[in-house]
């Protein structure tokens, strides 16, 4: 179906572009990453630290105001320096925070948890606007819907996918360290940890990814100017 070009919806050469690939692939796991991360933190906050609701929306604030901060700097950079350096660095600036939000356990200052949110933030911030230049510069201009229509979908399930796979590793590992006579708190601060080690592979991947992608190479288009 795909293969005709009268009823295909997308045209699967689009990912035979390793820079298209490469860069949506680093993109899913940085969202299942950064997923990970918006779904566990309020539970730590307001079980371990007993933070209001209103108190945890105004540290979670934190996130999108990284991003928004970032996002035209990051833009900016990537138009002086290769788009897969900045968000390469993106990602480790990521991966860093998410380390720091691995450490975190009742003993945790507020310092410390803004700090950890402020890496993933910035990092977050430094990679998407880059990442998503080089997505939509490696595809033709015949392709522009598709590659925004898959842009999506890349977002939209990290997104579902670092959520569904946060929750069910937390639930398995606390019943297993319930099961051993652990009280709440210790088996909430253990299956949290657990959770972000297995997340620190996921953005271990994207720099990866993000790093070997190669450099954006304009496509070849059949129009005529």
């Amino acid at each position: 179906f795909e293969g005709k070009p009268q009823t295909r919806l997308i045209g699967l050469e689009i990912f035979r572009n390793r820079v298209f690939s490469f860069s949506g692939s680093a993109m899913f796991l940085v969202f299942v990453s950064l997923s990970s991360v918006t779904v566990l933190l309020p539970f730590y906050l307001e079980q371990v630290h007993h933070y209001d609701p209103e108190e945890v929306g105004l540290i979670l604030m934190i996130l999108p105001l990284c991003g928004l901060f970032m996002a035209p700097l990051a833009g900016y950079l990537a138009d002086k320096v290769q788009a897969r350096i900045i968000s390469t660095l993106g990602v480790l600036l990521m991966l860093a925070g998410i380390l720091l939000v691995r450490r975190l356990d009742d003993h945790s200052t507020l310092s410390q948890i803004i700090t950890a949110l402020l890496f993933v933030g910035l990092g977050m911030g430094l990679f998407s606007t880059p990442n998503t230049s080089s997505i939509m510069g490696a595809a033709k201009k015949t392709q522009l819907g598709s590659a925004s229509g898959i842009l999506a979908t890349i977002r939209s399930l990290g997104l579902a996918i670092g959520v569904s796979l946060a929750i069910a590793i937390f639930g398995y590992y606390q019943n297993l360290h319930l099961k051993t006579g652990a009280d709440k708190l210790t088996s909430f601060i253990a299956a949290y940890r657990e959770v972000y080690l297995i997340i620190l592979f996921f953005a271990a991947g994207a720099i990866i990814l993000s790093l070997i992608r190669g450099r954006n190479i304009q496509p070849e288009t059949k129009e005529k100017p």
